[in-house]
């Protein structure tokens, strides 16, 4: 699967496009005007947190295939993991085939605005690296790791602080 982010859509190449480049996903329940060239299709993930644009996005792939997007959520000022699940399955995406969850949440941090996903190789399920900041004091943050402990209809996370750093200098020390 070949994906590529723009403004919070996601461009995707699915596994069976190779079979056949030219045929709709319809049959997967995807809408067939967001078809963008032969065997491409976009969707949004989640369309609230697009309108900042601010943060990175990240995307781990399972070897089953199962995929995974970290995001900077600004609404929410949240770190937020998509999973994607078959059609009319989940809770947020197009064609609702993807579960949308936070992970980690801040009323006055910034959660996640730096963020990093991959597939924990012991577990085969997602981990997140992260930086929670202070907005308004940009030398207070945090590195954080998140692990999630299962995945079904949504994840469970485990989360450690790696290092809390706290960069404020003083002339006399």
């Amino acid at each position: 699967v070949l994906i590529v982010f723009v403004a919070m859509a996601l461009w995707v190449i699915p596994a069976h496009a190779q079979e056949s480049v030219d045929t709709p996903l319809a049959d997967e329940g995807v809408d067939a005007s967001a078809t963008i060239a032969s065997g491409w299709y976009r969707t949004t993930i989640d369309g609230s947190s697009a309108e900042s644009g601010d943060g990175q996005n990240s995307i781990a792939v399972r070897t089953d295939g199962k995929t995974f997007v970290s995001y900077f959520n600004a609404t929410k000022q949240s770190l937020d993991v998509a999973m994607q699940v078959l059609p009319l399955q989940g809770n947020c995406g197009t064609d609702q085939a993807w579960v949308c969850m936070t992970v980690d949440d801040s009323d006055v941090l910034d959660v996640g605005r730096v963020n990093a996903i991959a597939i924990y190789p012991l577990t085969d399920l997602p981990a997140v690296v992260y930086v929670v900041g202070d907005p308004s004091n940009s030398v207070n943050y945090a590195l954080k790791f998140a692990v999630a402990t299962g995945c079904t209809t949504t994840c469970s996370w485990s989360i450690s602080t790696i290092h809390a750093f706290n960069l404020n200098f003083s002339a006399n020390q």
